[in-house]
């Protein structure tokens, strides 16, 4: 288990001050805390990587225990 995660972007965040992930099409996710400010933003225009981003990170913030995802095999990967 890390402490924090890396995202795709190369970024580092704690995982549990994301308490929202918002799409922009053709622009990017953002990572959103507690008081809906964005804690940082993924630029992304690719509609299905942007897809793969939120799933990834969805999964993270519901357990406790996670490992660091391979952001490259997850893209390669997903429909």
């Amino acid at each position: 288990m890390a402490s924090l995660l890396i995202l795709s972007n190369g970024n580092l965040i704690e995982p549990h001050l994301i308490k929202g992930v918002v799409k922009f099409p053709n622009k990017g996710v953002a990572l959103r805390n507690e008081f809906n400010k964005i804690l940082d933003f993924i630029h992304e225009k690719d509609e299905r990587r942007q897809r793969i981003i939120v799933t990834v990170l969805a999964q993270i913030i519901k357990v406790r225990d996670w490992n660091q995802p391979d952001w490259e095999a997850e893209f390669a990967t997903a429909p």
